[in-house]
């Protein structure tokens, strides 16, 4: 896609009634904005027409992302004991004990929704080698012809 077509599908994604569709390296996916939170709006992704809680999830053996959730979902990482916790800690026993226990640790998980198109923008084009733009009509032609061979569900 070319830096006007980003920007007009960003442009796009303003709107709650206005969703966009990709075809991003054969995945068909959906862009939406719609509420996430009691009075928080995120752009949803939906990849071949659903949404799955396990691309969200590492694989326990490997450690490893699934592909789907690699390629569309945002990481995002937090510390395992906030702040405060970690300062009164090191007042209390040190800075040497707190690395011993693992209070600087942190840890990862992806999340279902975008928090800005701009994020989502860098995200797909490092992920994905090829990424065209549909209209409604186009993507939801290619849906059905995915479920017909029996892609998807």
């Amino acid at each position: 896609m070319t830096r006007d077509e980003w920007d007009q599908v960003e442009q796009q994604l303003r709107r709650q009634v206005d969703p966009v569709y990709l075809n991003a390296d054969g995945y068909l996916v959906r862009l939406m904005l719609q509420r996430v939170g009691e009075m928080k709006l995120g752009i949803s992704a939906y990849v071949d027409g659903w949404f799955h809680g396990k691309e969200l999830m590492r694989d326990h053996e490997t450690g490893a992302w699934p592909e789907v959730g690699r390629r569309f979902y945002q990481l995002r990482e937090r510390r395992m004991y906030s702040p405060k916790e970690v300062r009164r800690f090191e007042r209390q026993c040190g800075k040497k004990a707190a690395r011993k226990y693992g209070l600087y640790k942190t840890y990862q998980y992806r999340m279902p929704y975008w928090q800005s198109a701009k994020s989502l923008r860098r995200h797909f084009v490092r992920e994905n080698s090829e990424i065209v733009w549909l209209s409604y009509e186009e993507y939801s032609a290619r849906i059905e012809e995915k479920r017909q061979r029996g892609e998807v569900a």
